[in-house]
């Protein structure tokens, strides 16, 4: 019996120790983050500043690992606070620091907006949305947008607490900075949590962002020319990228347009040395044309022709084009039904148009898939035919952030 109490006692002290200092490393209350002031931070110099000068402003995101098993991975939450009105602006920045004596690195900087959520002080509220305007983080950086329902009324306008979300990647320690936008004072709250053993952590997947940007807007390319795009710019984007490409058809005088080989495709690492990357075809087809009735407003989803029944606009996933008096504002629809010459569209239309609008049935369409390695795109849009004028645009879409 006296052999077995020093291993018993050893035991009891090792599951005491584990215990208390497990209960430790689990932090679950808010702590301050950046006291609410009306003062604007100064920022931090440049990427890895020494942790000399950023010692007396970090927070403790992660005390440290309960055995050799778990990782040391830890989850920020962190909610903003604004005076003196719902709607005002503050803006944001992180750094996170590995260990004492390692210097700062950035994380990610953006904007929040007050809501109606009030704290508890006076005149102030917390963020109900969070923008991320860059981050250069390899873990998860991302906004919770607040939320808050009521069962009688359903959804409050403004209301909730946004949360912006941030893996510690094994660094201890995160330090933020405001400023004013529009808010008279603003200040920030830290909440942390570890993460479990790593052989149970599912870690979470990336957060990507992405971008889709207009690079022509809607103009007119007349029969037997050629007009040069303008260029997109593929130097901040991860991975491959797709440009939207869209020719509309547009005759006068019903002349057919004889199809083939159309715009190119064109990719550069500079804007004086363009190669062509792919060259499009266009459907041959005589498009038919008719009128809108009556004005269209943003958003409606029906729309009344003066002939829905001359060439294709009756016909279901047919997609046709509006030509705006200014032609930048027109744009692209699809028919999923018709029923004496209205028209019901698969979605809302996106602009306003008048009354009398020109409307034409052929509309030809591409993705056009671009590599990580392509810094710059462009279409040159060549018109092939002889006498059908077309409508083009393209747009860009590409991952600025993971």
């Amino acid at each position: 019996m006296k052999a077995k109490t020093p291993n018993l006692i050893i035991a009891l002290l090792l599951l005491v120790s584990g215990i208390a200092f497990g209960a430790g490393v689990n932090d679950r209350a808010y702590k301050t983050l950046r006291a609410v002031s009306a003062t604007d931070d100064s920022g931090l110099p440049a990427h890895a500043v020494a942790w000399a000068s950023v010692r007396g402003q970090v927070v403790e995101v992660m005390p440290g690992k309960t055995n050799y098993l778990q990782e040391n991975r830890g989850i920020a939450s962190i909610v903003f606070r604004l005076t003196n009105a719902t709607g005002e602006i503050a803006n944001w920045a992180l750094w996170a620091v590995k260990e004492e004596g390692c210097p700062a690195e950035f994380v990610a900087h953006g904007t929040c907006t007050a809501g109606a959520t009030k704290t508890g002080a006076t005149s102030e509220y917390y963020a109900n949305t969070i923008a991320i305007t860059k981050s250069v983080w390899p873990g998860v950086v991302k906004s919770v947008d607040g939320y808050q329902y009521d069962l009688g009324t359903g959804a409050v306008t403004s209301g909730g607490i946004a949360k912006l979300v941030v893996d510690s990647c094994e660094y201890r320690y995160l330090i933020c900075k405001m400023s004013k936008s529009t808010c008279a004072t603003m200040g920030a709250d830290l909440g942390t949590y570890i993460s479990q053993a790593m052989s149970s952590t599912k870690m979470t997947d990336p957060v990507k962002t992405s971008t889709v940007d207009v690079v022509d807007a809607w103009q007119a390319v007349t029969a037997g020319t050629a007009v040069v795009g303008t260029v997109g710019d593929l130097s901040d984007g991860y991975g491959e990228s797709i440009l939207y490409v869209e020719v509309a058809q547009t005759p006068a005088d019903a002349n057919a347009h004889a199809g083939g080989l159309g715009p190119v495709v064109q990719v550069s690492y500079t804007d004086d040395d363009w190669v062509d990357y792919v060259t499009l075809s266009l459907t041959a087809d005589t498009a038919a044309t008719t009128t809108t009735v009556g004005a269209v407003t943003d958003a409606n989803t029906v729309i009344d022709l003066t002939d829905a029944s001359t060439g294709d606009f009756d016909v279901v996933g047919r997609k046709w084009f509006i030509k705006d008096a200014t032609i930048a504002n027109s744009e692209t629809v699809y028919t999923v039904s018709e029923t004496g010459n209205a028209v019901t569209l698969a979605s809302g239309v996106i602009r306003s148009h008048a009354t009398g609008a020109n409307v034409y049935d052929r509309v030809d369409d591409f993705a056009v898939v671009l590599p990580e390695a392509v810094a710059k795109v462009r279409v040159l849009w060549h018109n092939t035919d002889a006498d059908c004028d077309i409508a083009v645009t393209s747009r860009l879409s590409k991952t600025t952030a993971r």
